[in-house]
Order: structure tokens, then sequence, then C-alpha cells
């Protein structure tokens, strides 16, 4: 994979390369493909969408500001083959 560097020579921020518009708007069409299922939040792909157009802006300026804390799920057991339940965090 080839790396782009800025005008001025400097790599960019991954942060920055990981949130462009075109990179955020590939991955939303995978999900929407692959019909992703509702979050833990249980807001389908379309409800995210509506979501996001609000709320986006300072969730990207939390992101590269380094101070975004995404809220705790909740625990979930699941049950494994030949181990019985199994507690996830």
């Amino acid at each position: 994979m080839e790396r782009k560097l800025r005008a001025d020579g400097q790599e960019p921020d991954r942060r920055q390369a990981a949130l462009t518009r075109e990179n955020l708007q590939a991955a939303f069409k995978r999900v929407r493909a692959n019909k992703g299922a509702a979050g833990e939040d249980g807001l389908d792909i379309d409800q995210t969408a509506r979501h996001l157009v609000s709320a986006w802006p300072a969730i990207r300026h939390e992101l590269l500001a380094g101070t975004y804390r995404p809220h705790r799920l909740r625990a979930i057991q699941l049950k494994q083959w030949k181990r019985g339940k199994t507690m996830f965090r």
C-alpha cells in the first residue's frame, strides 16, 4: 500500500485519514450491503445515518482530539460449546 504525503511532505495523521468522508461513506456502504444488524444502542443502519447527521461533527472532533469515550456496553452471556456459559463485557 502506497502512503500519500501532504503537500508539505509530511505523512497525514492516521486518524484524519481514517475519518475522511470518502472512507466513512465506503464503510457505511459496506455495512448497508452486508445488512448490518442493529448495534448495542438498538439503532439500525438507517437510524444511525439519521443520528449521525447531527451528532457526527462533535464525535469527529472528539475522535481527532483523542477525547472520545464510547458508552460502556452491558455484559452478556454466551453459551459456548463444551465450556458452558462465558461472560463478555
